[in-house]
């Protein structure tokens, strides 16, 4: 690493402006001239306070994702930090850790009334009998 700190402004031109352009901390504009009016001046040190948040920010969330990516697909979980996913294959546990059978089971044996014809409907056939009976009281 080198002994001189690298400012923002370096960042930010020694990315965007060509050999041909200026460097803005060449110029006067960026040299700290008061001649420029303090609304300008503001405004440019809100501009500067933005870009620097943003771009903390996005290298903090790509270096996490980086990390992530990089445990997940070396295999290298930590015993410590659990792993949780929402996919396991052949689980037959729901998303709150209850049965699927014994749920879907217990749904489609269980009757309704159906408010507009008074039949019992099973559970399961609820949705459709309900859809089939409005269109027949429709006509």
């Amino acid at each position: 690493m080198t002994d001189n700190p690298v400012t923002f402004q370096q960042v930010v031109c020694s990315t965007t402006c060509d050999g041909n352009t200026p460097r803005p901390q060449d110029s006067d504009q960026f040299s700290g001239n008061t001649s420029r009016g303090p609304i300008t001046q503001y405004a440019e040190s809100i501009l500067q306070d933005m870009l620097t948040n943003i771009v903390k920010q996005q290298t903090l969330t790509t270096i996490a994702n980086h990390i992530s990516i990089e445990r997940e697909t070396a295999g290298n979980h930590d015993e410590n930090f659990p792993h949780i996913t929402n996919l396991q294959v052949g689980s037959t546990l729901d998303i709150f850790g209850q049965d699927k059978n014994k749920l879907k089971v217990a749904e489609t044996s269980r009757y309704f009334p159906c408010e507009n014809c008074g039949r019992k409907i099973a559970g399961g056939r609820f949705a459709s009998h309900v859809n089939k009976c409005l269109e027949r009281r429709r006509k």
